[in-house]
């Protein structure tokens, strides 16, 4: 009973791992649109 309850924790942890790489993003950048460059052009 023991190994049972093994493979099937390890089986689960397999399948939510697989579930978070395939999962959409939940990253939420903030809306900052064009941003000029105002610096000066390297010449060198």
């Amino acid at each position: 009973m023991k190994l049972f309850k093994a493979l099937t924790d390890i089986f689960w942890f397999a399948i939510e791992g697989v579930g978070h790489i395939f999962e959409p993003s939940h990253d939420e950048y903030p809306a900052t649109g064009v941003i000029p460059y105002t610096g000066e052009p390297y010449s060198g």
